[in-house]
């Protein structure tokens, strides 16, 4: 991408990548299929930790690469870091695949039922909202931070609330992890997307480019619980041999969020304003929050026997 001669090259190179996007889906049934029952929310608070930890750190220096050397370079950098993650993946982990006997493998029938499954639908619907809010906010915020104060260096300011919020959202999912067990997820999950949506709208009537700052930080302390406990809730609704199939629907309802995020705040932030966008992901997050309160079934923990 960094080597692109036009926008329709970044696209298309963009949209290819995406076809290779399934790591954290195969990273979160890999734990989930290790991990007993009742420790799954432990498990997936602490697999947030690590993703968080490194999400704190990636906009932050990316903000600064891209204001220092240009954006080209942040893509070569990028490029190398995901490499060497993968030989990491590659001779550091250790997997006891076992492939399902002839005729049990899975079909797309077997892949639907789970998905428009009682427990999983509506988990999918959140899943899938849960992603649209903050990708919808995520390519607005440069723009505003810019507009607010012209002279700023837009991309490292960016890069400064993603990366507090990443801090934040690593705590909370620490936090989520041990908290898992006692109470219940559904009641983080709900707890989590009304936090989550009263601070996008401070934002709508901030003043400074410190307040958005702030409050795009603060949000950070819910989203780790966000993740956390919709990740435990996906692999408490599946059976153990399901677990793989599960988190790719999953993944799927997270990359279709993705995509819809950014369009919709793009056609949004011309028609209502960029500060309205912070008030349309409050509600979104409002929203969900009594979605997941009045029609998501809560998954009880059997302790294991260990």
């Amino acid at each position: 991408m960094g080597l692109s001669p036009n926008i329709y090259w970044v696209v298309g190179l963009r949209a290819t990548q995406g076809m290779f996007s399934g790591t954290m889906t195969a990273a979160q049934a890999m734990v989930a299929g290790d991990t007993p029952r009742d420790k799954m929310p432990f498990a997936m608070g602490l697999l947030m930790v690590s993703v968080f930890s490194g999400t704190s750190l990636g906009p932050l220096l990316g903000g600064v690469l891209a204001d220092t050397f240009g954006y080209q370079a942040t893509f070569y950098i990028t490029g190398a870091l995901l490499f060497v993650g993968g030989l990491v993946i590659l001779f550091f982990t250790k997997e006891e695949f076992v492939r399902p006997p002839a005729g049990e493998s899975v079909s797309m029938g077997s892949l639907l039922r789970l998905a428009t499954s009682k427990q999983m639908l509506p988990l999918l619907l959140t899943l899938l909202i849960l992603q649209v809010g903050p990708q919808m906010i995520n390519p607005v915020i440069p723009v505003f931070i810019r507009e607010m104060d012209p002279g700023t260096r837009a991309a490292t300011m960016s890069g400064v609330a993603f990366g507090l919020m990443g801090v934040a959202a690593a705590i909370s999912s620490l936090a989520a992890a041990r908290i898992g067990g006692r109470i219940s997820l559904k009641t983080i999950l709900v707890v989590s997307c009304l936090g989550t949506g009263l601070l996008y709208l401070p934002p709508v009537w901030a003043g400074g480019v410190a307040q958005v700052i702030f409050f795009i930080a603060l949000t950070g302390f819910f989203k780790g619980g966000l993740m956390a406990s919709s990740s435990a809730l996906v692999g408490l609704s599946a059976s153990g041999d399901q677990q793989g199939i599960a988190y790719g629907v999953a993944q799927s309802a997270n990359a279709l969020g993705i995509g819809l995020g950014p369009l919709l705040g793009g056609i949004l932030a011309p028609l209502i304003g960029l500060r309205a966008v912070f008030g349309v992901a409050g509600g979104l997050f409002m929203m969900i929050g009594v979605f997941v309160y009045r029609l998501l079934t809560d998954v009880k923990l059997e302790r294991s026997l260990s």
